[in-house]
């Protein structure tokens, strides 16, 4: 395994595009942490993809303000997880998108306040089967982002997931209505269902069998 350490480049002055060379498969906690850059670049390996990276630490790029294209990501078809905080108040972000529909995703865990305080955030897509928990904060008062879509076009997350952790939506203005698998749905507190922007939804059809 081929690291960015921990708090390599914390609270430095790098700036812009900042490119991350395709054997990378970790960004350390802290990585990027307060830093001015405004373009992520995951390079490409042979395949065209960027299928190295496998994790997101903690805070990573956590307080970049300037960040706005994030862009090839949608190449990071390993990517397993986005640790807490990981683009927490990175409100230059508009659009992420985790994998691609020709290649899919392998994420499983958005965690705690990943993309917490992203408040131009419109929309997180990531054709992803495999999605096992979206940690409590995770899109908090992203007030913009109408489009959450895992796993299909029409709002069903797969039926791995098990846990939407408290007020993981809260603030958001998502469109139309949001299936859940019940077991995730089960470990939600009841009175969060009340202040989603939103619907959500238990559809059976989902359940594992």
């Amino acid at each position: 395994f081929i690291v960015i350490a921990d708090e390599c480049f914390k609270n430095t002055a790098i700036s812009g595009n900042q490119s991350i060379p395709y054997f990378i498969t970790s960004i350390g906690a802290g990585a990027f942490e307060n830093c001015p850059i405004t373009t992520l670049t995951l390079e490409k390996g042979n395949n065209q993809l960027s299928d190295r990276l496998l994790s997101i630490g903690d805070n990573a790029f956590a307080n970049c303000t300037k960040l706005t294209d994030v862009n090839s990501l949608a190449n990071a078809t390993k990517l397993d997880s986005i640790g807490n905080s990981a683009f927490k108040n990175c409100s230059g972000l508009t659009s992420v998108q985790i994998g691609n529909s020709t290649y899919g995703s392998s994420l499983t865990t958005i965690s705690d306040s990943a993309f917490e305080g992203c408040a131009n955030l419109t929309s997180f897509v990531s054709p992803t089967s495999s999605l096992k928990s979206i940690g409590a904060r995770a899109f908090y008062i992203c007030s913009k982002m109408n489009k959450f879509i895992s796993n299909d076009a029409i709002g069903n997350l797969p039926a791995t997931l098990s846990k939407v952790g408290d007020a993981a939506f809260y603030g958001c203005n998502l469109k139309g209505t949001l299936f859940i698998p019940q077991k995730a749905a089960n470990g939600m507190a009841r009175r969060y269902y009340s202040i989603y922007h939103g619907q959500f939804a238990y559809n059976k059809n989902l359940e594992e069998g």
